[in-house]
Formats: structure tokens, sequence, C-alpha cells
């Protein structure tokens, strides 16, 4: 019979009471929340529920974990609370902690505490997440660049040392997905908002990615330029030799791209002609057409018209085909 040694049962004692203290903490936090919430953190170090910030990013590094813990969760809503602008200097000392902890935790529960707290510091933490896509594991380093990525969805343009930290992420985000094999959905949006983010600066490590030997990978940086757009506009060369490349899916993606970076208009006639004959029904097929009106126009001649109906496209598409193109002119 195999029994759990005395230590190890400890341990995992311990590390429950630790989880049970989140929950605990959060509960406090909310108390701590109705009086913050009639401040504003604009500078100096002001009370923030029933003690000042600095207390709060002292008790960052003094244990129990219950307490640390909670520190955590009251800076996290006091970031977030606090008035526009630079970061207060008392905030400053809280965020290599926070990395720290991220690091020393991972995706458990503390970990994920902890790195919502980061998180809360927004262009300011970008730093920290940078150094955190540095680390030994691959789980700390998909952490931060979903960490990362949240910040920048709610403003992509991050300035000064920030900017520069975001930059020395690029080139670890192209090497994750080169030497990867397969990545996850979600994972993979993550890494797209980071290269997006660091438009023409980054565009250079992007086509890198056109080399790849996997022509899903060389898909994924051709999507990524053209989602950078005209700041990608050095990247075209590249692109353009992509639009022969002997994957289909890599083709369209770099015309696309191309599309994309000039502001000029690809046509779509035979991506209609295919999406019919998967059997996409006539509402989600004009549907997606209105979504595709900034890169798509249609050929709508004579012979061009002849072609979709003999490929048996509907003719309420086709007719809507014909309004976007007529639109356009």
């Amino acid at each position: 019979m195999n029994l759990t040694p005395k230590s190890d049962l400890s341990s995992k004692i311990a590390r429950l009471s630790s989880l049970i203290a989140v929950y605990l903490a959060a509960l406090l936090m909310s108390t701590h929340s109705v009086q913050a919430g009639q401040e504003v953190i604009e500078g100096g170090d002001p009370i923030y529920g029933d003690k000042k910030i600095s207390e709060w990013v002292a008790q960052l590094s003094t244990p129990p974990e219950t307490q640390m813990i909670l520190a955590a969760l009251v800076l996290k809503e006091a970031a977030v609370k606090r008035a526009p602008g630079p970061l207060p200097a008392v905030f400053r000392p809280a965020l290599p902690l926070l990395k720290l902890f991220v690091e020393a935790h991972g995706p458990d529960s503390l970990g994920l505490e902890y790195e919502k707290a980061l998180r809360a510091f927004g262009h300011d933490a970008i730093p920290q997440y940078a150094e955190l896509m540095q680390g030994r594991t691959y789980v700390i380093r998909a952490m931060a660049a979903h960490g990362l990525a949240a910040i920048l969805k709610t403003d992509p343009a991050p300035q000064g040392v920030n900017r520069a930290a975001l930059m020395q992420a690029v080139p670890i985000v192209v090497e994750m997905v080169t030497k990867a094999d397969g990545l996850p959905g979600p994972l993979l949006v993550a890494f797209a908002t980071i290269l997006t983010a660091g438009g023409a600066a980054a565009s250079a490590e992007v086509v890198r990615g056109l080399e790849s030997p996997r022509p899903d990978q060389r898909l994924f940086f051709a999507s990524v330029l053209g989602d950078m757009g005209p700041a990608a506009k050095d990247a075209l060369p590249a692109v353009t030799r992509s639009m022969q490349d002997p994957h289909e899916g890599v083709r369209r993606a770099a015309a696309m791209a191309s599309s994309r970076i000039t502001g000029t208009k690809i046509i779509c006639n035979d991506d209609i002609i295919k999406v019919v004959k998967l059997g996409v029904s006539t509402i989600q097929l004009v549907s997606a057409m209105e979504k595709a009106v900034t890169n798509c126009t249609y050929d709508v001649s004579k012979a061009g018209l002849e072609r979709l109906r003999s490929e048996n496209v509907p003719d309420e598409v086709v007719q809507r085909m014909i309004g976007i193109a007529s639109g356009q002119r």
C-alpha cells in the first residue's frame, strides 16, 4: 500500500491553506475597495484601505503568504483606481516583487493572482513581462505572453522604456513560434498581439518567420505583417515573395497582407467559390463579405459573372458582390 509521506502531506496541507487564503483575501479586499474607491492615487504615499501604499508594498515580501497575497490584491485594486498619468514612485518597488512571485509560483492559483496584480499596472509592467518572457520554462513564458497581450489590447502603443522593453520580447516570440511543434490558438493570438504592437520596428523580426519550413508558421507570420498594415511597408518585398509560396494558404495570407500594407484591394472571387463549395450558408457568406470589404473587391465583368454562376454561387451572393464592387469604384 502506497502512503503519502508525512512531509509531502504537510506540504500539501500548507499549499491548500495558501489557496484558501487567496479567497479569504479576496473577500477582505471588497472591504478595502469601498474605502479606497473614495481616494485618488496621484502621488505621495496615500492611505489605501487601512494602510499606506508603501506599507502594502512592504507587506508583499512579509510572510505569511496570506498577508502577501492580500497585499497583492490590494495593490492590484489601487493600480486600477490610480489617477491617469505616470505611475507614482511609491508603487514601483511592487513590480519586481510581483514578477518574482509569478516566476516562483507559475500557473498555480497564487501565481495567477500575482500575475493579475502585475497586469493591473499596465504599460508600467511591460519591462517585468519582457523579463518573464526570458524565463527558463515554457509555462512562465506563455503566462507572460498572455499577460503582456492583455495589456497591449487595452493600449497597443507603449512609449519610452516600456516600448523598448516590448521590443525585447519580439525576438523571443518569433523564436517561440518557430521552435514549437504547434501552439494553442489562444497563445498564437497573444503572440500576434505582441508582434503587431511592435509595428515597424518588429517587422524585420517577423519577416524571418516567413522562411520557416512549416507552412502554418509562414501563414502566421504573413498574417501578422498584414495586421501591422502600413507599418510593415519595409517587409513588402518579403511578403510579395511569399505570394509565390508553394502552400496555398500562405499565398493567400501574403496576398491579404500585401493588400493591408499597401491599402489596395485583392480580387476575392476564388475565395467566394471555395467557401460556397464548403457548404457555408448564404447568410454567413454575405456577412463575411461585409467584414472583408476593406481588403476585397470582386471581378464582376461578364466573364467573371459567368464563372461565378457556373460554379453555382447563389444569386444573392453574386448580387452582393456586384454591389460591393460598384460601391468601390
